[in-house]
């Protein structure tokens, strides 16, 4: 307010351009980075189950995520569980899922050395073999992008009645298209 008015004062018209950036923010580009539209997700899926009162599984599977939009998409999800105990019968199950996913929260976050990263929600019916009836998964995660093409992400999902329940994945991606910027 004080360097406007002396600005006015000495005949001269004060304006924002005049304002220096110093710091991190002054290498940003001024556009928006569109990290996620329009661009392909295939990835690994390892995990392992968090049920209480079975005994543990690993988890293997993959899934392709395609972004719609920077913030809404689709993915095809599919999952074994293998059990660490003696047989499989009572305990291993395949799931696969088409989930809708939306992220809510994206940016750069300063413990992970200011690196683009998102949280994202999903949600998706989901059958389970060798039952073969249709349930419920939801969960959430948070991705983290190394490089424009690479991408690391921690993700919680939980199925309702099913064998597989709550479990823990580390996806690790390959992100195919180009990056687009946008001016808005």
């Amino acid at each position: 307010m004080l360097t406007a008015r002396l600005a006015l004062n000495a005949g001269g018209i004060a304006s924002a351009h005049a304002t220096e950036i110093a710091g991190p923010i002054r290498a940003a580009p001024p556009a928006h980075r569109l990290w996620r539209a329009q661009r392909l997700e295939i990835a690994a899926t390892p995990g392992g189950r968090l049920a209480a009162g079975s005994e543990p599984a690993l988890l293997w599977g993959a899934q392709v995520r395609y972004y719609l939009w920077d913030r809404v998409g689709v993915s095809a999800w599919g999952t074994g569980t293998t059990a660490l105990g003696d047989a499989c019968a009572p305990s291993c199950a395949l799931l696969a899922a088409p989930e809708l996913v939306a992220v809510p929260i994206a940016g750069k976050l300063p413990f992970l050395d200011y690196r683009h990263s998102h949280v994202h929600v999903t949600l998706a019916p989901a059958w389970v073999w060798p039952a073969s009836e249709p349930t419920a998964s939801f969960g959430g995660g948070l991705e983290i992008f190394s490089a424009p093409w690479f991408s690391t992400a921690l993700d919680y999902r939980a199925v309702t009645t099913s064998p597989v329940s709550h479990f823990v994945t580390v996806s690790l991606g390959i992100w195919l298209g180009e990056r687009r910027w946008s001016d808005e």
